[in-house]
């Protein structure tokens, strides 16, 4: 768009979503090789703008949201702005994130052209958004536009806008490389580099390699290098990896992954011992080890 100078990446946020589960989910692979193929120009693009369905925030009682981790992942890769759906109301959300300096992203919901009235948010009627990008790349202006009645549209009448109707939405340029904030020893070689490095041998299967250089970097590299490593793994069906790196589970995901790779080569007492561990540990979602343990009894059943 705008002679290359603006691309829109629309992320599929349904991946994990089905009748029987409503949460949403974007594959950070899919990410990361969105930033790959961008980084193949030779002039990339001065705003990169992220497109999905699910919102990023949302009450307890519900699940039908993403995680924003991800969306933390998208401005440490260049994202400025995103733009979502599903909940069905407009809203402005700023994000930021602290590399070597303070990143920022905002991200806009839009409200429902089309929804059934029964449907809509209470006090929200039927509604679509405007952007206008400022020439330098750096800042837009959002406009509401309302349903008034029998399709009648008119500036959105937002509260929280003021008397303006709009918002001046900003964020912050993208730094084409930087250098973190670490003792020389510490510091074999640029972070950028370095997590380029790693993702393009994860990306070409040399799943050693990727695991030495992770292992040697571990306090430089950013968190989502692993999250890469672990799905490309899963994919692969490289269940002997998978298990190894994942023994010490340090969230819902690992300790999911671990079952299932564990469960995938039938060594039924180290999916037990896992999940024994974390219901001990009191860290990990109860529902989420009723339903491994439910699948390892299942399997081993099967079995």
């Amino acid at each position: 768009m705008d002679n290359d100078n603006i691309t829109v990446c629309a992320f599929n946020s349904c991946i994990s979503n089905d009748c029987f589960r409503l949460v949403g989910e974007i594959s950070r692979k899919a990410v990361s090789d969105s930033d790959l193929k961008l980084r193949e120009r030779r002039n990339p693009p001065k705003l990169k703008i992220a497109v999905w369905h699910h919102n990023s925030k949302g009450p307890p009682t519900r699940s039908d949201y993403i995680d924003d981790s991800v969306v933390l992942t998208m401005i440490d890769q260049g994202y400025r702005l995103a733009l979502h759906g599903h909940q069905h109301k407009a809203a402005v959300l700023p994000y930021s994130i602290y590399t070597y300096e303070e990143c920022k992203m905002t991200v806009v919901s839009v409200g429902s052209l089309c929804a059934d009235y029964d449907h809509l948010p209470r006090g929200s009627n039927r509604q679509y958004n405007v952007l206008e990008i400022s020439e330098d790349y750096l800042s837009a202006r959002l406009h509401i536009r309302e349903c008034l009645s029998a399709n009648v549209f008119s500036a959105g009448r937002l509260m929280a806008f003021g008397p303006n109707r709009y918002a001046d939405l900003k964020w912050n340029e993208v730094r084409s490389e930087f250098i973190p904030f670490l003792k020389p020893e510490q510091q074999p070689m640029d972070k950028l580099k370095l997590s380029e490095e790693t993702e393009k041998l994860i990306h070409d299967k040399q799943f050693d390699n990727a695991i030495e250089l992770l292992d040697r970097n571990k306090h430089i590299l950013p968190p989502y290098i692993s999250k890469l490593l672990y799905e490309q793994l899963k994919i692969n069906k490289e269940w002997g990896r998978l298990e190894t790196l994942l023994l010490n589970p340090q969230d819902d995901e690992e300790l999911a992954l671990l079952c299932v790779a564990a469960i995938e080569q039938k060594h039924w007492d180290i999916a037990r011992e896992a999940l024994n561990a974390a219901k001990a540990s009191g860290r990990f979602s109860g529902s989420l080890i009723k339903d491994l343990e439910l699948l390892l009894e299942t399997k081993k059943g099967i079995s």
